[in-house]
């Protein structure tokens, strides 16, 4: 599976003072990299991430993964009220599913639309 130049790590860009640009791996905060605009910031983070990787694989210290590219299905348990336990299993059943199938794509969902913030 191609993981792309930043191998799976969530890249966020935000402009910053001096009227240089940030950008840096989300899962990992202290990997950061400025520029004078957001693709220059892209490339100097690009190129900070081989370096860093180039001294782990020097000081055989593993890489970085990212949390996303790890293989992962099983429980997630969240309390809920009764009211919205009760609204849920309503919007299972009308969507003909179990009650985790309509959770799971109700986060699913929320997550997509949050990816803007």
């Amino acid at each position: 599976m191609d993981r792309g130049v930043f191998d799976g790590f969530t890249v966020k860009i935000f402009y910053g003072e001096d009227d240089y640009y940030l950008a840096h791996f989300v899962e990992l905060p202290n990997v950061w990299a400025f520029g004078t605009t957001p693709s220059k910031a892209m490339i100097e983070l690009e190129a900070t991430w081989e370096l860093i990787k180039q001294h782990n694989r020097m000081d055989r210290e593993p890489i970085p993964k990212a949390p996303s590219q790890e293989a992962y299905e099983g429980f997630f348990n969240v309390p809920v009220d009764a009211q919205l336990y009760h609204t849920l299993t309503v919007a299972a059943t009308e969507a003909g599913v179990n009650l985790y199938t309509i959770v799971a794509r109700k986060l699913a969902a929320a997550t997509k639309n949050d990816e803007g913030l």
